[in-house]
């Protein structure tokens, strides 16, 4: 039997956050992250994308609803956990917020 071999080059972590994911076509798709990582994310949603799509992705995490992230990504992978997303571009600014939810746990996310 084949064991799984972990292949991402970031951790994931389960921080709560609300994505909306925004199509070039305009399609608005939104959901909850499963995981997030500096290098993508896994999220529920209702919908499906196809495989390869260009996106735009917003995250708000749900302790501070005023914070937003902004990522640019394709969709990479669609399973029965969700829709994954792999990040190409975190807007600049948003790179150390995005990196202080990966690495604090939820309780521990320090307010900015």
């Amino acid at each position: 039997m084949a064991s799984y071999v972990e292949r991402r080059k970031q951790e994931r972590k389960p921080v709560p956050m609300h994505v909306e994911v925004r199509l070039e076509s305009g399609v608005l798709v939104e959901g909850n992250t499963v995981n997030v990582s500096l290098n993508g994310l896994l999220f529920e949603t209702e919908r499906s994308l196809p495989l390869g799509t260009r996106v735009r992705v917003y995250l708000t995490p749900e302790s501070l609803p005023h914070e937003h992230i902004m990522c640019r990504g394709e969709v990479s992978r669609l399973d029965d956990w969700g829709v994954a997303i792999a990040f190409d571009q975190v807007q600049s600014e948003h790179v150390e917020t995005l990196y202080r939810y990966i690495r604090y746990t939820v309780s521990d996310v320090p307010v900015a």
